[in-house]
């Protein structure tokens, strides 16, 4: 396992120091998918590096395997623990499958020659992350995406229980992101992985465990949902109470737009769910019922598509469409 010891993680250069975060004691758990959490500049890639060795401790100490870090070699190192980091990769005239193969480096001879072995698992690595047809494309010709997850193979070939990735999902889309963090997740049957990460919602419905660092170093560590009870993640991911991290759904919700005047919606189903939602984004103060002071929205399905109409001061108009709606609603009767 790697723990960290009244860890003090920052930077020294000459006799400066800055210090990012400080008196840190954890364990990452062995054979999870654990996120770190946290605001810009709170410390989640120095606390990786720093992790993985490839930046010094100010003080304190981090274990692999009950051993500390600087007294393992790199050779050592780099067969128990791989790392992605953010940082662009150098040699963009390598291929695909050239740099993949990079990380077989810790397994092979002197000479550096790939053995049968070490070519089934770079093809392996190729196939888990979905790259297997840009195995001959120059990185320099790969998307961000692409070459994300080029990196992310390198790491598997690299054959290691332990993977660290620093914001691994930053250039995929939506499915890009559930898709790899959906692979990294059936990883932890044999290995641990740590990934930092901005996407909360995605961190709370598919990481095992969180590890939460503030603006001010501190980290908080356990199951998501323990840790939304507790309100650690909305103390964060909140901004005056008004806006940001719900506890109750686990979304991020916007700021709302304050409109003067109401309606009143009835109706069931999608489209009735969609329309409260449309109303409330664009600033309508929205009561669920008849009665109310202001227009009244029914909403009904009509065969395969739904149906708004929209009552007011005895007119009744119809609508295809929320947008159509909105459009009738904003306009003066």
């Amino acid at each position: 396992m790697i723990e960290a010891k009244e860890l003090v993680i920052g930077y020294r250069a000459y006799k400066n120091e800055r210090l990012v975060a400080g008196g840190l004691n954890f364990t990452l758990p062995d054979g999870r998918l654990t996120a770190l959490l946290g605001p810009n500049g709170s410390g989640k890639s120095t606390l990786i590096r720093t992790l993985s060795g490839l930046q010094p401790v100010i003080s304190g100490d981090v274990l692999l395997d009950d051993v500390s870090l600087s007294s393992r070699s790199r050779v050592e190192l780099s067969k128990r623990l791989s790392i992605v980091l953010q940082e662009p990769i150098r040699g963009t005239h390598l291929s695909v499958f050239e740099l993949v193969a990079l990380g077989r480096i810790p397994h092979t001879n002197r000479m550096g020659n790939l053995a049968g072995p070490d070519l089934e698992k770079v093809y392996e690595s190729l196939n888990a992350t979905g790259i297997t047809a840009l195995s001959t494309r120059k990185i320099s010709q790969l998307s961000d995406g692409e070459l994300q997850r080029a990196m992310i193979a390198k790491a598997l070939a690299q054959e290691t229980h332990y993977i660290l990735l620093d914001e691994p999902t930053a250039h995929l889309d939506v499915l890009g992101k559930i898709e790899l963090i959906d692979k990294l997740r059936s990883l932890t049957t044999s290995k641990t992985i740590l990934f930092s990460t901005h996407d909360v919602e995605l961190a709370l419905q598919m990481a095992d465990h969180i590890w939460l660092i503030d603006e001010n170093g501190t980290v908080k560590t356990g199951a998501p949902e323990d840790l939304v009870l507790e309100g650690s993640i909305g103390n964060i991911y909140s901004r005056n109470q008004e806006w940001g991290f719900d506890n109750q759904t686990g979304q991020i919700l916007v700021p709302l737009i304050n409109r003067s005047g109401g309606c009143s919606v009835e109706g069931s189903g999608l489209a009735y769910e969609w329309t409260l939602k449309a109303l409330k984004r664009t600033g309508y103060a929205v009561n669920t019922g008849s009665g109310t002071a202001g227009p009244t929205i029914r909403v009904a399905a009509s065969g395969a598509r739904p149906q708004w109409m929209l009552v007011r001061e005895n007119t009744v108009l119809e609508a295809r469409s929320i947008q159509q709606l909105l459009d009738l609603l904003s306009s003066r009767p």
